[in-house]
């Protein structure tokens, strides 16, 4: 790449996207967004799900996170997965 393509790509990057972009609009979409968060906290979700019946322990410096942490991470994130797949359907 050179010195030229490199600040084109730089302007692009972080250019005014107030607009949609009519090149590629399904890139640009709510839609896409919301499903691919959708994936993330299911994801999120899922990890809970293993670290709970593994009885995995989770510590942070000198610090041990009960278990109950991920009850409550697993039923947020689960509830936040299938509203953000709900929403990108409609």
């Amino acid at each position: 790449m050179r010195a030229g393509e490199t600040l084109t790509a730089y302007c692009y990057f972080f250019a005014d996207k107030s607009q949609r972009d009519r090149k590629n609009p399904r890139m640009s979409s709510q839609k896409t967004g919301l499903r691919v968060a959708s994936v993330i906290f299911g994801i999120f979700a899922i990890g809970h799900v293993l670290r709970l019946i593994n009885q995995a322990q989770v510590s942070v410096g000198t610090h041990s996170i009960p278990m109950g942490v991920s009850w409550i991470a697993l039923i947020i994130a689960g509830i936040l997965c299938i509203w953000m797949w709900r929403l990108s359907k409609s």
